[in-house]
């Protein structure tokens, strides 16, 4: 029976072939119930092992493949916020057998670290344990994480949507964000306009 198996696994890897695909990430969204968010930016970090598999980082660094973290601040405006990396390579596998094509047929769900200029000693590590959204928050100085609670600041949901800009399809972490105490309700997010920064 382990043999079977072992051919098995061996059989399904041979029917695959490892290619890079470039794929459109964002991180966007907006805050609730916080009248001085228009004065706050965030940094908004892509990490460098971004789209690399395990296979790609047995023997090489996210560096070999020409990737590299990648942080842009963006500011508040009219309560939303948007920011677009540039286009970015991924690990895909394309099967052959049976025929189905590239997968995953997107990019990857990307965890996000994220400061904002209010709380500059807080970063928030932002992103999706399977489908579920999650985030974590971590001291700057100390490295130890925070309990959301005692945090400046909340993310009260998020999701992952494809958002079409130009010929693209541009696939953003949308989440809604809010001081604790100030306006945490159950809300239908506003549609994103274009995929592009708010500011």
């Amino acid at each position: 029976m382990r043999t079977s198996i072992v051919v098995l696994a061996a059989f399904l890897s041979a029917c695959t072939i490892p290619r890079s695909t470039t794929g459109h990430v964002a991180f966007s969204g907006y805050v609730v119930g916080s009248s001085k968010s228009e004065h706050v930016s965030l940094d908004v970090t892509l990490p460098k092992n971004y789209g690399l598999g395990r296979l790609d980082l047995l023997v090489n660094t996210p560096e070999d493949f020409g990737h590299k973290d990648q942080t842009i601040r963006v500011q508040v405006v009219n309560g939303r916020f948007s920011v677009q990396f540039p286009p970015v390579d991924y690990h895909a596998n394309v099967w052959f057998l049976p025929p189905i094509g590239a997968s995953p047929k997107q990019p990857p769900k990307p965890t996000y670290s994220v400061s904002f200029s209010d709380a500059p000693d807080e970063v928030y590590v932002v992103g999706f344990d399977r489908d579920t959204f999650k985030y974590r928050v971590f001291s700057r100085a100390s490295g130890r994480e925070i309990t959301p609670d005692l945090a400046s600041w909340v993310f009260t949901r998020g999701v992952y949507v494809p958002v079409r800009d130009g010929e693209s399809e541009v696939w953003h972490v949308q989440v809604e964000v809010s001081k604790p105490g100030k306006g945490l309700r159950p809300t239908t997010p506003p549609p994103l306009r274009s995929g592009k920064p708010a500011a």
